[in-house]
């Protein structure tokens, strides 16, 4: 009797210490700190911005029901959303009006891409302490909010006076049929497109089963949770048309002192594809033009290509060097290489595959007819011709000196020889060139 009283009193007091290490937050996961930033918050005035560019998207209103149902701190939302719409059929958005809503209609026409779309949306910004971007087709687990405050509080903790949350989301289709888990998300880099944008793609990250964020190299704009100053020091590039704004915001980010990090959760889902959704490409008639003059720019901010263009606050930052993020990420973007950092989507193993420590010369051929082909990377060339830019990879150099580059996405070979450059059609699956044409003359030839 005696020895199952002490037992009963024992079990007892360990019950009452783990129910009060639990409410003051004493754990792994940052504790006593992660607690406290919650209770400041919960005791604060502070409040949360969603920022939202929906583009004649039908996934808009679920997408604003579901994150308020979903949310903890439903009351301290605030909301600035763009509606890019067909204004002679508008589409129906039950909360315009409320205090809290602050929305702004456009026809869609008038749109210029998403770079202008966000900064037209982060004009409804009022000062809130911290700031969420989406896209405006999402759907949420429960206390999302909750969550991203603590993993913020946790960020915080580990040293960084400016994190961002941020990482490409889980995925759903419909309107229940989710990615399994919530294991944390990494990007990986695949390669570089022709243009010079690299291709992310999310993956889950299984052997990160931690409590701690990540720390991380690349924004998803299609997900950042951070201090609303990041809007003031960040402004959004309203000429990037679609390509390299990540690539952008990253690098403009980070070189500017904030720090990237993936959640410990996915705790948002995002509606990849959209297959049955008009894109802005789909109906702006102006958009190739944009988007070549956007890709250009991003180039050029990359220093993937020279300009005498001084981007400013929309350039490279000066807190921390753009080299120091290259080796950090492993994009090396100047170079068009990918390091294993960004292959595996993992800032913190060591690099094992630097961009080569040599290289050679950087040539280029004048044409005949104001035109020019220059060599911009490694393997990787431009031809120019007035306010045209397009962009070739060099296949193989010929025992005699010609070489030969591909234009992926027009399926274009040119063949540079030493007097002359030639063209040439061909397909994907038949990739042999039939005839050569001649397309110029070379005017010189210089390599430094």
């Amino acid at each position: 009797m005696g020895k199952n009283f002490i037992f009963f009193i024992i079990l007892h007091v360990l019950l009452i210490v783990q129910i009060t290490c639990d409410i003051v937050g004493v754990g792994s996961d940052g504790g006593i700190a992660e607690k406290n930033f919650l209770d400041e918050f919960e005791i604060s005035d502070d409040r949360i911005f969603v920022s939202i560019a929906s583009f004649l998207d039908s996934e808009l209103t679920r997408t604003v029901a579901d994150l308020i149902d979903k949310s903890t701190y439903g009351k301290r939302l605030d909301f600035g959303i763009l509606i890019q719409e067909d204004l002679d059929n508008p589409q129906e958005f039950r909360w315009e009006g409320l205090p809290n809503f602050n929305v702004t209609r456009i026809s869609y026409l008038e749109s210029k891409g998403v770079g202008w779309a966000r900064a037209k949306a982060r004009e409804l910004y009022g000062g809130q302490k911290y700031i969420l971007q989406l896209d405006s087709h999402h759907r949420f687990a429960r206390g999302w909010d909750f969550k991203l405050l603590k993993a913020f509080g946790r960020c915080l903790e580990l040293g960084s006076k400016k994190p961002i949350l941020s990482t490409y989301l889980g995925g759903f289709t419909g309107s229940t049929t989710f990615e399994i888990g919530s294991l944390p998300r990494k990007v990986i880099a695949e390669r570089y497109y022709d243009t010079g944008k690299v291709r992310f793609v999310a993956d889950i990250d299984y052997s990160r089963k931690t409590k701690d964020p990540i720390p991380a190299a690349i924004i998803s704009a299609h997900f950042i949770f951070t201090y609303g100053t990041w809007f003031e020091e960040i402004p959004y590039d309203s000429y990037i048309y679609f390509d390299g704004e990540e690539d952008t915001l990253s690098v403009r980010s980070w070189t500017r002192g904030w720090d990237i990090y993936s959640p410990p959760e996915n705790v948002i889902w995002h509606l990849y594809g959209r297959e049955d959704q008009k894109k802005h490409w789909d109906v702006h008639p102006e958009w190739g033009q944009i988007k070549q003059f956007s890709e250009a720019r991003v180039r050029q901010i990359l220093k993937q290509e020279s300009s005498a263009t001084d981007f400013g606050i929309y350039g490279i930052g000066n807190d921390r060097s753009y080299e120091d993020y290259q080796e950090f990420s492993g994009l090396y973007f100047p170079k068009w290489h990918l390091g294993s950092r960004a292959i595996n989507g993992d800032v913190t193993v060591p690099e094992i595959n630097p961009p080569p420590a040599v290289t050679r010369p950087k040539c280029k051929y004048e044409l005949v007819n104001d035109g020019e082909i220059v060599e911009v990377g490694i393997d990787i060339w431009h031809e120019r011709h007035d306010d045209d830019v397009w962009t070739f990879r060099k296949l193989k150099e010929e025992e005699n000196g010609d070489l030969i580059l591909y234009d992926i996405s027009r399926e274009m070979y040119l063949m540079i020889t030493e007097t002359n450059v030639f063209w040439g059609e061909t397909t994907r699956r038949d990739q042999v060139v039939e005839e050569w044409n001649l397309m110029d003359d070379i005017k010189s030839h210089s390599c430094e």
